[in-house]
């Protein structure tokens, strides 16, 4: 049985080479594709080189990873809040944008994690807060050595797809400075104690989006595992549209 291909997003970051030169390079964690593989995916990298060729990259998928990485670019969602040490890429932006709003069209199975989950309320209406407010659960990012120094709990809607999947609580690992305001087309599933705004879904796409990285944690985590698992399983299913 042929593994269902798993698209996931890039991050452009400038790097230096062996020379120590500097250069543009579109990067991914390998704990996407691991999580992917080990799921029973095919991972392959999506570029943002061609914006207005989103619907030719979704041509070749049968599901979708909207991954982490900067901060959409205010403008998008209507704010004029910008933050110096912060690399916005307008390209990336339009790009997700246009790949959200396509694999809607085509109810292509989509995980959305932490900038995906933004950036697709983003493509659907929504807007973001540009700083939450800090708390016990979402400490200020700077010197934070670990996963562990992320940790807080989330409150699930049971009723979500989100809940049918992994219950009603879960332990997430979330580095976030904004999150989904007003969401769009998309529904709530998960809150954190401070209230932010931690998973949604769409009642009509194949869609479930999270602030936390399960593929960080996938090892020690079985509801990390699930979300992976249920993307192959939806990828694989015959079900959405052409």
């Amino acid at each position: 049985m042929s593994r269902p291909v798993i698209g996931i997003t890039t991050w452009r970051r400038t790097l230096r080479d062996e020379l120590d030169v500097p250069k543009d390079v579109d990067t991914s964690s390998p704990s996407y594709q691991h999580a992917v593989a080990r799921a029973g995916g095919l991972p392959i990298l999506i570029p943002h080189t061609l914006p207005q060729q989103a619907a030719a990259y979704l041509d070749l998928l049968d599901g979708l990873i909207l991954a982490g990485g900067n901060d959409v670019t205010p403008a998008r969602y209507g704010s004029t809040r910008t933050f110096a040490d912060e690399q916005y890429d307008a390209n990336r932006d339009e790009c997700e944008i246009n790949l959200a709003r396509l694999a809607k069209a085509r109810n292509l199975p989509t995980l959305a994690i932490c900038r995906g989950l933004q950036v697709s309320a983003v493509a659907l209406g929504g807007t973001l807060v540009a700083d939450i407010p800090r708390s016990l659960c979402h400490p200020k990012q700077s010197g934070l050595a670990s996963d562990d120094d992320w940790r807080h709990d989330v409150t699930i809607d049971v009723d979500s797809p989100l809940g049918a999947l992994i219950g009603g609580y879960a332990r997430v690992n979330s580095l976030h400075h904004q999150a989904i305001l007003q969401p769009g087309e998309l529904r709530v599933a998960a809150h954190a104690p401070d209230g932010v705004v931690e998973a949604a879904w769409h009642p009509t796409w194949s869609f479930i989006g999270v602030q936390w990285h399960p593929e960080r944690i996938y090892d020690e985590s079985d509801k990390a595992r699930t979300l992976f698992t249920d993307l192959i399983a939806r990828a694989g299913a015959p079900t959405r549209t052409a």
